[in-house]
């Protein structure tokens, strides 16, 4: 399928990915690639309860809804994404360079949602 085909080139030619999953609301996976050892229910599960409190937030505020979320750890970074009525969340690993992901984040998320998933 071409979901899984363009996960999987975004992982590999973005340096510093360790993954990404595509949610449901519901906390499940739809989709997801990894180079590595990835447990997709719980990072589903994660990206959209992250995702879920962010839009309660922004109403709460009067801020509205999220654009991008982004949660920088010791070992490594989450970005949250909407993604229609999914979550998409991208992994990195430590040093992964911010700047990259993002402009490829754009672009990938400009090509899921063409596919009208």
């Amino acid at each position: 399928m071409q979901l899984e085909k363009r996960l999987k080139e975004f992982v590999e030619q973005t340096e510093g990915i360790r993954g990404v999953i595509i949610s449901t609301p519901e906390g499940l996976p739809f989709s997801y690639y990894s180079s590595g050892k990835f447990d997709a229910d719980l990072i589903a599960a994660i990206t959209s309860s992250i995702f879920a409190l962010a839009k309660k937030s922004g109403r709460a505020a009067d801020l509205g809804l999220p654009n991008e979320i982004t949660i920088h750890m010791e070992d490594g970074s989450l970005y949250i994404f909407p993604l229609g009525s999914l979550v998409f969340g991208i992994l990195t690993l430590p040093g992964a360079m911010t700047g990259m992901v993002l402009v490829n984040a754009r672009k990938i998320l400009g090509d899921l949602e063409k596919l009208e998933i």
